[in-house]
């Protein structure tokens, strides 16, 4: 294999000077990361990168969910500034009232080597983030807040682990925040997701960070996209069978207003929404979307019991006389001197048949 001086991501050329500056040897990967082989210490580690210098604009993400600003978009390219080098990256470089926040797909961490970020910006304010992802609002703290990377439990959305960006003055370029192996080793082969999440909640007073790159010793996690239960009210729990789902219901029953509820794995979303009404009278499709926005459809049908053939008589009373059934004949006995002419016999059948008279 080449020296690592030798594959040098094109994003960091500026840098050379800092120690441990970004190589790479690169190979495809569906979700728009790279997995670079050999670099770790371990040979046969793998390790996801991104540069955020996709083409065209729309996967220039490389999968990250993009969970702040509200509105415009989280990826920029700077490169007409003129004073730094830019390809791309995230956060939008200006000291703007919208908090910047950003989640990487869902990764396990092998223990080969350290992560790196490459950021470009102002110092942290504050030294640590919120608890959890969800702690944070859409709004940034003026002249405060937090400005970094932090490893976030995709499970339980806590934060476990996080840098300060110390800044960038004077040159104003990309530099590396490390969280070393050792930092890392208590989250690695834990049988837990992580996701890497870049967080500005700063704005005023210079308070900006761009990401331009990170690279994560770990494995991709394929996120599961399958619908766990579904619950009919009234009839109960339908049956899932790979991508079919259906329930039972008796003869006769309206199938134009059913809402079904159900749940789905962790991460992933579905819709028509979880209780909403449809018609059942032909299947309805249901596409549950896992966190990498892939997709997975379900049908999810009614089965209406088909009508019954049984047409007995299963009771038949007249007042005041006895009956004996045989077969498919009756015999009522009444006292001596009934008038049998205007006799009204009441009878139950079948369900669903019907008697005449």
């Amino acid at each position: 294999m080449k020296k690592l001086n030798d594959i040098i991501m094109k994003k960091l050329n500026p840098i050379n000077q800092v120690t441990g500056a970004l190589k790479r040897c690169v190979f495809g990967l569906a979700v728009g990361a790279a997995v670079v082989f050999g670099i770790s210490q371990s040979a046969s580690a793998a390790i996801i990168t991104y540069d955020f210098a996709a083409d065209p604009p729309a996967s220039n993400l490389e999968g990250w969910t993009e969970v702040f600003p509200d509105n415009g978009p989280m990826w920029q390219n700077n490169s007409d500034w003129g004073w730094y080098t830019d390809n791309g990256h995230l956060g939008d470089g200006y000291e703007g009232a919208q908090t910047q926040v950003g989640q990487s797909p869902a990764f396990t961490l092998d223990g080969s080597g350290s992560l790196t970020n490459y950021m470009i910006g102002a110092p942290s304010v504050n030294s640590a983030p919120p608890g959890h992802s969800a702690d944070i609002g859409p709004v940034a703290t003026p002249g405060g807040g937090f400005m970094g990377m932090a490893l976030r439990n995709f499970d339980t959305d806590e934060y476990v682990l996080w840098k300060a960006f110390p800044g960038t003055p004077g040159d104003f370029q990309y530099k590396p925040l490390v969280f070393s192996q050792a930092e890392l080793a208590p989250y690695a082969n834990d049988g837990k997701n992580y996701t890497l999440d870049y967080i500005d909640t700063d704005s005023g007073n210079d308070g900006w960070v761009n990401l331009g790159g990170a690279t994560i010793p770990g494995v991709l996690v394929v996120p599961t996209k399958n619908m766990e239960s579904v619950t009919f009210p009234t009839y109960g729990a339908a049956r899932i069978a790979g991508t079919n789902i259906f329930v039972t219901v008796p003869y006769g029953t309206v199938v134009n207003a059913m809402s079904p509820t159900y749940t789905v794995t962790a991460g992933a979303t579905c819709a028509p929404a979880s209780g909403s009404t449809h018609d059942f009278t032909s299947p309805v499709l249901y596409t549950v979307t896992g966190a990498d926005t892939t997709t997975k459809k379900y049908l999810m049908a009614v089965n209406i019991t088909p009508a019954s053939t049984n047409k007995d008589i299963l009771t038949f009373a007249i007042a005041g006389g006895g009956v004996i059934a045989v077969g498919t004949n009756l015999t009522v006995t009444v006292q001596t001197g009934t008038d049998v002419t205007a006799l009204v016999p009441t009878y139950t059948v079948s369900q669903f048949a019907t008697g005449s008279p």
